[in-house]
């Protein structure tokens, strides 16, 4: 299938073959023209058939000798001509507009420039099929130049605008991704800090409980001792006897006042713990922000607690419908829905971006139909014929509302 700059140039192909079909010259032999305009349509198909063959070649040094061919075409088409008729226009349009569609810029400026050289400079034949044919005057010349100049300028111009063109989508493409990263990145730093600061305030339990049984353990087992050698000495020593209970005493307050030190710090430690709203407000907050996509959250009858692996599930496929709708469906509107029907949690995310209701599902939508499908959920994704994306998953409650691990 040729794409529409190569239809375009075969269109010029036949649009010269039409214009020596219907073309008439005053001033030249009805038998002249007749043989003429039928030779040059030969030569111009030739070169239209030519093009197509090398439209669907890979490139290379294949493809430019069939162009080398298609320029010989021309120029035994130049010779064959008294003047500048439309046809012959037409001809050397399409083999600039060609060139400029197969090759570099500058290679391409280079082979029109020699093109409109060739057409305004190669002499004409004096003479065809026994009859005499005028020079081509310097008029004709100069207007054929001021014809190519302008068709090479515009050429090299509309290319230069699309390789801009083509450059700026690279750029914004490479932009979004940069963007895509970085918002994941930002959202994925949010869950480590989270996780980071709950695993350091469990460290810091484990070490207290460390303190407390060693302190305990260490003091516990002294006095089994003391009392030991005491029940011994008993009626024998009292001066021994004496000493070790006073050092019982003095190791049992000792011990007491760390223990009281160690239990009272336990009790200031607050463990921090980010109630699943804030951190859905958070998540969808820096999103926007990124994103510069407008996020309406709806919690309903949402319980605020929440088993840890039941708000793990539930952000993760709140981040991977935001990213969706941002990477895939371009929306401009998102809406997150969450709300509890008595046996399980619902969540709904639904942009206004292209949709595509051929879509097949990527690691991320089949990494959210895992991780329900693991708890015994459910999960539809669509995407409506009218635009748009909707993820909706399911998962039940009672089994998976634990104490949080």
């Amino acid at each position: 299938m040729l794409s529409f700059r190569s239809s375009a140039v075969l269109f010029l192909h036949l649009a010269a073959v039409l214009f020596h079909v219907l073309h008439r010259r005053y001033g030249v032999s009805e038998d002249f023209w007749g043989i003429w305009a039928f030779q040059a349509s030969i030569l111009i198909i030739i070169s239209a058939a030519l093009f197509v063959a090398a439209a669907v070649m890979p490139g290379g040094s294949s493809r430019t000798f069939v162009i080398a061919l298609q320029f010989l075409l021309y120029l035994i088409g130049i010779y064959g001509e008294a003047s500048f008729p439309l046809p012959l226009f037409a001809w050397g349009t399409a083999l600039t507009a060609e060139v400029h569609l197969f090759f570099k810029l500058r290679k391409a400026a280079a082979f029109s420039i020699g093109i409109a050289i060739a057409a305004v400079f190669l002499p004409r034949t004096d003479s065809a099929w026994d009859f005499e044919l005028n020079p081509v005057s310097w008029i004709d010349r100069l207007t054929a130049a001021g014809y190519y100049s302008v068709v090479v300028f515009l050429t090299a111009s509309y290319r230069r605008l699309l390789l801009q063109a083509e450059s700026d989508k690279q750029s914004k493409a490479l932009l979004q991704e940069s963007l895509i990263q970085l918002m994941s990145a930002n959202i994925g730093f949010q869950h480590y800090a989270v996780s980071a600061e709950r695993r350091a305030a469990e460290e810091e339990r484990h070490r207290i409980t460390r303190e407390i049984h060693d302190t305990i353990g260490y003091t516990l087992t002294n006095l089994i001792m003391m009392t030991k050698a005491s029940e011994e000495l008993i009626g024998n020593n009292h001066d021994l006897l004496r000493n070790l209970l006073s050092e019982a005493r003095t190791q049992c307050r000792e011990s007491l006042a760390e223990t009281r030190h160690t239990l009272r710090s336990l009790w200031a430690m607050k463990i921090p713990e980010m109630t699943f709203s804030k951190q859905v407000w958070k998540t969808v907050r820096v999103f926007e922000m990124a994103a510069a996509i407008d996020v309406r959250l709806e919690f309903q009858n949402l319980p605020e607690t929440l088993s840890r692996g039941v708000r793990d599930i539930l952000h993760r496929t709140l981040q991977e419908g935001l990213t969706n709708s941002f990477r895939h469906g371009r929306a401009s509107r998102v809406t997150v829905s969450f709300w509890y029907d008595g046996a399980g949690i619902s969540i709904a995310i639904q942009d206004n971006g292209v949709g595509n209701p051929k879509f097949q599902e990527d690691i991320g939508i089949g990494g959210i139909r895992e991780r329900f499908e693991a708890v015994n959920g459910k999960v539809c994704v669509q995407s409506p014929r009218g635009g748009g994306f909707e993820i909706r998953a399911w998962l039940p409650m009672k089994e998976n509302q634990k104490e949080n691990e």
